[in-house]
C-alpha cells in the first residue's frame, strides 16, 4: 500500500515537472509564495485490530497530505486577478448611473409610466407617484440587468435597419392627459406593404423591445403566453405595448424578445380592450390617491411582489395571508421554537463545516473519503452504494415559517 503511495506521488511530481517546464516563459518573474505548513495526520494506531474492509486496494487508510503545488497558487493569484477586474467593472457601472440624475431615483409625481401599470399593486404605484425620492437605488445585479436590456434594443435596431426595417421615432414621449399616463416608445416599425381595407394606410406599426431570462423562453412564444405568464414582470410587456398602441392611434404592434443565442421572436399583438380597461381603472384608482396623498391598502403578501418591490421598506408589508388569529398565550412557545430553530442552525452549519472538509462528496471529496481506517475508539468505514432513480409526483403543499420580524 506504501508502495503505491509512493508511486503516485512521485509520478504527480513528474507531471508537475513537466507542466512547469511548458509553462516556465510565460511565468518568467513570477515568485510563489512560500507555502504554509501542512499539519500533520494523526498515524493510526498499530495497536489497533484490523477489520474487513471493502476493496481495501482501492482506498489508503489516510489520504496523503500533498503541499499546495507552484500551480495552485498561481491559480489563487489568477482569480485575485479576476475578482479585481469584475470589482472595475462593477464601480465605472456604478459611476456611470451616478453621473445620471446624481445616481438618484428618477421621479415622476405627475405621470403613471405606461411600462409600470401592468403591476399587481396600485399601493406600489401610489408610492411611485408620492414617494419616488425613498424609492430604493438599484444594487449592482439590476443595473448590469438595465445594461444588457438596453444593449438588446440597440442591437436588435441595427440589425432590424440591415434588412430594411428602419426604427423611426425611437424614445417619442407619449402621453395620455385623462389619465396621466405617459411612456417612452422604442419605435415605429415599418410595414413594408400595403394592408387591405381598412388598413390601406398603415405604414408603420408600435414596436416594443424586450430581453427575456433564458430560462422563461421556452414557455414564452405567444402574446398570449405572455399575458398569461406566471411572472407579473414579463405580463406588464403587453400591457406597455397596448397602452402605447391606443395613445399612438395604432390598431397593433409587434413585441419583439429576444435572448442569449437565439434568433429574436416577433410576437403581433392587437389592442387588447378588456387589458386596455384593467390598466386605464387602475390609473384613475392611482390618480384618485395621489391627488387626496393616500395610500391604497396593501395587497396580501406575496414574495414575488412584496419581496422584489423597491418600496417594501416603507409599506413593511406583513408577511402573513391570509391573517390568523393567535392567542398572546402562544408567544412563549412560538419564542421556544425560534430559539431552538437558531441553534439547530447553527449546529447544522457548524456540521457541514466539518462534513465537507473531512467527508465531502464525489465532487469534492474530503480528507477521508472513500477510506477504512481505524484511529483508537474512531473508526472511518467507506462502502459503495447504488442510487436508485424514482420520480416525484406532483402535488401542492404549503411552506410555513415562524421568524422574528426584528430579524428581517
Amino acid at each position: 500500500m506504501e508502495a503505491l503511495d509512493r508511486e503516485q506521488l512521485k509520478r504527480e511530481a513528474d507531471a508537475r515537472a513537466r507542466l512547469r517546464e511548458r509553462v516556465a516563459a510565460e511565468r518568467a518573474g513570477f515568485r510563489p509564495r512560500p507555502k504554509e505548513a501542512q499539519p500533520e495526520t494523526p498515524a493510526i494506531s498499530e495497536a489497533a485490530k484490523p477489520r474487513p474492509v471493502v476493496r481495501p486496494e482501492t482506498f489508503p487508510a489516510i489520504a496523503p497530505q500533498v503541499p499546495a503545488s507552484d500551480e495552485a497558487v498561481l491559480l489563487e493569484q489568477l482569480g485575485e486577478v479576476g475578482a479585481e477586474i469584475e470589482m472595475r467593472l462593477d464601480d465605472e457601472l456604478q459611476r456611470e448611473r451616478n453621473e445620471k440624475n446624481g445616481g438618484k431615483p428618477y421621479e415622476h409625481p405627475d405621470w403613471n409610466w405606461a411600462s409600470q401599470l401592468g403591476h399587481p399593486c396600485a399601493r406600489h404605484l401610489v408610492y411611485q407617484r408620492l414617494n419616488g425620492a425613498e424609492q430604493k437605488a438599484p444594487d449592482i445585479v439590476s443595473l448590469w440587468r438595465y445594461r444588457e436590456g438596453n444593449e438588446f434594443e440597440a442591437k436588435i435596431k441595427r440589425q432590424l435597419s440591415v434588412i430594411g426595417y428602419e426604427i423611426e421615432g425611437s424614445q417619442n414621449r407619449l402621453r395620455w392627459e385623462a389619465y396621466k399616463i405617459s411612456g417612452r416608445i422604442d419605435g415605429l416599425v415599418p410595414v413594408g406593404r400595403r394592408f387591405p381595407a381598412p388598413f390601406e394606410n398603415l405604414r408603420d406599426i408600435d414596436g416594443e423591445i424586450k430581453s427575456m431570462n433564458p430560462l422563461f423562453w421556452d414557455k414564452h412564444k405567444t402574446i398570449d403566453d405572455i399575458k398569461n405568464s406566471r411572472y407579473w414582470w414579463i405580463r406588464k410587456y403587453p400591457s406597455q405595448l397596448n397602452l402605447y398602441c391606443l395613445m399612438n392611434d395604432k390598431p397593433g404592434g409587434l413585441l419583439i424578445l429576444g435572448t442569449f443565442g437565439k434568433r429574436p421572436r416577433i410576437l403581433p399583438m392587437l389592442i387588447d380592450y378588456d387589458l386596455a380597461e384593467r390598466d386605464l381603472h387602475m390609473a384613475e384608482a392611482v390618480n384618485r390617491h395621489v391627488e387626496a396623498k393616500t395610500y391604497p391598502e396593501p395587497i396580501p403578501f406575496e414574495a414575488s411582489v412584496c419581496g422584489m418591490c423597491d418600496f417594501n421598506h416603507i409599506c413593511m408589508p406583513l408577511k402573513a395571508s391570509p391573517y390568523t388569529e393567535i392567542s398572546r398565550g402562544d408567544y412563549f412557545e412560538l419564542s421556544l421554537y425560534i430559539e431552538a430553530k437558531a441553534e439547530r442552525d447553527k449546529a447544522e452549519e457548524e456540521f457541514k463545516r466539518w462534513h465537507d472538509k473531512l467527508i465531502g462528496n464525489t465532487k469534492k471529496p474530503g480528507r477521508f473519503y472513500g477510506a477504512n481506517a481505524i484511529l483508537e475508539d474512531i473508526e472511518i468505514e467507506s462502502r459503495e452504494v447504488d442510487r436508485k432513480a424514482y420520480e416525484v409526483k406532483a402535488g401542492h403543499y404549503s411552506v410555513t415559517t415562524i421568524e422574528r420580524t426584528t430579524d428581517k
